[in-house]
């Protein structure tokens, strides 16, 4: 195989992984907006109203970021533009950054991580367990496996 086929096969690989990557963004957004304007969503799982709406939001946030990535990459990729691989590129080396920044605080944070989510499943356990239906699948899935 010559080396022209070699790029247009990592061409084709490159486009259909940047495809994947826009589709997941797009359905991460409809899911949390799906998730942030469905009243019975939010009575449910929320206990501490504040935390459930800063997960969502950051899931939107993320969406957002994968579907401008995935596009910068698809369209870069078919147009071959190197303007805009450097943009995929750049918010690749970004989106790396903030991962291991984001792992680095929470393994400096861990006792106080441990902790937040220990008092959420107290919480939890001790106020809607055997009271909320789904609430005690739950656990009861949980502690099975």
């Amino acid at each position: 195989m010559g080396v022209g086929k070699c790029f247009t096969v990592m061409k084709y690989l490159v486009f259909f992984i940047n495809l994947i990557f826009w589709v997941s963004g797009i359905g991460l957004v409809v899911l949390s907006v799906w998730m942030l304007n469905d009243p019975v969503l939010n009575i449910s799982l929320a206990q501490d109203h504040s935390s459930y709406t800063i997960g969502v939001y950051l899931l939107l946030a993320l969406g957002i970021l994968l579907f401008i990535v995935g596009f910068l990459g698809c369209c870069g990729i078919i147009r071959e533009s190197r303007l805009l691989l450097v943009l995929f590129f750049c918010c690749l080396l970004i989106i790396l950054v903030a991962e291991i920044s984001a792992g680095i605080w929470a393994y400096t944070n861990k006792a106080e991580l441990e902790s937040v989510v220990k008092e959420s499943v107290k919480s939890i356990v001790q106020y809607d367990y055997g009271k909320d239906e789904s609430r005690t699948k739950e656990f009861d899935t949980i502690q099975s496996e």
